[in-house]
């Protein structure tokens, strides 16, 4: 989903940034640069910011596998199934996982 986005969105957001950043920049100028870098300049970045959005993907899925295993391991002994973690172990889990991924 996170890949998906930025394919879309980076064109925009690289054609804002130009104007932002380069206040005196005309539409015949933004138009002159496009013909001059190609369409694919506008995605320009897209690799570094595609491996940017893995992080948050990796952080989530160690965080499901990890509770998963956490939640079987706090069943043993149980007479129930735990279903759930409490805020503290879902906050240290959490910061185990980010601190991983």
């Amino acid at each position: 989903a996170g890949i998906t986005n930025l394919s879309v969105t980076l064109p925009i957001e690289t054609c804002a940034v130009r104007r932002q950043t380069q206040s005196d920049l005309t539409m015949a100028q933004t138009l002159q640069e496009l013909r001059a870098n190609g369409i694919s300049g506008l995605w320009r970045g897209m690799f570094v910011s595609s491996v940017l959005t893995l992080n948050p993907a990796l952080t989530f899925a160690l965080f499901d596998a990890l509770k998963a295993r956490l939640l079987k391991a706090l069943s043993i002994g149980q007479t129930h199934q735990v279903r759930s973690l409490t805020a503290t172990q879902a906050f240290i889990l959490g910061v185990v996982t980010k601190s991983l991924a």
